[in-house]
């Protein structure tokens, strides 16, 4: 039964391990006073639980009556046999006695090895379970044997050749045969509507995902082609969701623990706009980050966060920078602020800058405007809103709220 439990089970452990435990929830079970509705939740997924537990324990009652009977029944018959054979004088007691220890140990014997089979088809089928968990492809399979290629003069350029992709199980594609080239050291900004694809673009890019039909190109390379650990060390990225670790600051900053690049930090920590938050803590870089760990742990503001994420990727200083919403928990000034850094820090870069906010995408050469399969509109701002198309439209709509 352990497949039809086994959502319980996650169910469970999610309410338990994450709700529970996870300061994130905190506010809005206080706020919006839903800790009784959790709990019941939780009792609901525990009574499931227990509807299995039930079903396991009647069989497991069921089968061991039915071994007590048939033992009985058995013990009545051999024994009779053998008390009878006595008295009728067919065998002595000496006979009586060996034979009725020898028929003790048997059945001692065949109840183990029945014990023993019915465990190990138990184990059994869990363990093809894990087997087809095992003979999943790792990453590394979808790998290439060749090194990425040395960077343009400007950075590398980057096509995306009659892609074909939907998502795993879906029916519906979210590209296709979508084309798009990025010059060498271009900065591109790509804008659209909630669901058009803007961040499955940067999941193709950076080979979360492979397209279904079609290549991306690495100065003429097909990505695929290039050893994928290789491949992701000329990118920096920052994602929508961001990710830190109960480790110290300078962990979370470098994803590097040991021999870490200070000057290098601090002048990342300074672009994004860390570097004030940083100097308020009285343990530096060894400053423990959440309070899972560690009762003194700092947890951070969504704009600190997002601050921290853009530090990271300006530290690694990829010959690739991928920007998706990075200023979004941003305040304008500090957007502002981060803008004119990138735009110093970017030459000799390729930027793919992912963003809602059209107003911030003026430092950018061009900008893609994506719909439901493929680009809608391309081209710089300026010609965008001469052609007074969707994206005049969006840019429009959003500049009122500041006119």
């Amino acid at each position: 039964m352990d497949k039809e439990r086994s959502p319980h089970d996650r169910k469970s452990w999610y309410l338990f391990r994450r709700v529970f435990n996870d300061f994130g929830f905190g506010k809005d079970i206080r706020v919006y006073g839903i800790s009784n509705w959790i709990i019941d939740l939780y009792r609901s997924t525990f009574k499931q639980q227990n509807i299995y537990d039930k079903k396991v324990e009647n069989r497991n009652y069921h089968v061991s009556l039915l071994s007590i009977v048939i033992s009985f029944a058995r013990d009545i018959v051999v024994y009779g046999f053998l008390i009878f054979w006595v008295i009728d004088g067919r065998i002595d007691i000496a006979d009586f006695t060996m034979l009725f220890l020898a028929i003790a140990a048997f059945s001692l014997l065949m109840q183990q090895i029945s014990t023993d089979i019915a465990f190990v088809h138990s184990q059994d089928e869990r363990f093809i379970e894990y087997r087809k968990f095992m003979n999943l492809p790792e990453e590394e399979t979808k790998s290439g044997k060749m090194s990425a290629p040395t960077p343009m003069q400007n950075g590398y350029e980057i096509e995306f050749k009659n892609i074909w992709f939907r998502y795993p199980r879906q029916e519906k594609y979210i590209f296709e045969n979508f084309n798009l080239k990025i010059a060498d050291g271009e900065k591109l900004a790509i804008v659209g509507l909630n669901g058009a694809g803007k961040t499955t673009l940067v999941k193709l890019l950076t080979r979360l995902y492979d397209p279904e039909k079609g290549e991306i190109l690495l100065n003429g390379t097909n990505i695929k082609e290039i050893d994928i650990l290789e491949y992701r060390k000329i990118i920096s990225a920052v994602f929508q969701e961001i990710t830190l670790i109960a480790t110290t600051l300078a962990g979370n900053l470098t994803y590097i623990w040991d021999g870490y690049d200070s000057e290098q930090l601090e002048k990342a920590m300074k672009l994004s706009g860390f570097y004030d938050k940083y100097k308020t803590f009285e343990n530096g870089m060894d400053t423990q980050v959440l309070k899972y760990l560690h009762s003194d742990g700092i947890d951070f503001s969504g704009g600190e966060i997002q601050k921290i994420a853009i530090t990271r990727a300006l530290y690694k200083d990829g010959s690739i920078m991928i920007l998706d919403e990075p200023t979004a928990s941003l305040d304008a000034i500090a957007e502002y602020e981060l803008y004119n850094g990138l735009a110093e820090l970017s030459k000799g870069k390729t930027v793919i800058f992912v963003s809602h906010r059209l107003a911030s995408t003026s430092f950018c050469d061009r900008i893609a405007l994506i719909g439901e399969g493929g680009i809608i509109e391309i081209g710089t701002h300026e010609e965008l809103a001469n052609q007074k198309g969707v994206y005049y439209e969006m840019f429009e709509t959003q500049a009122k709220a500041y006119q």
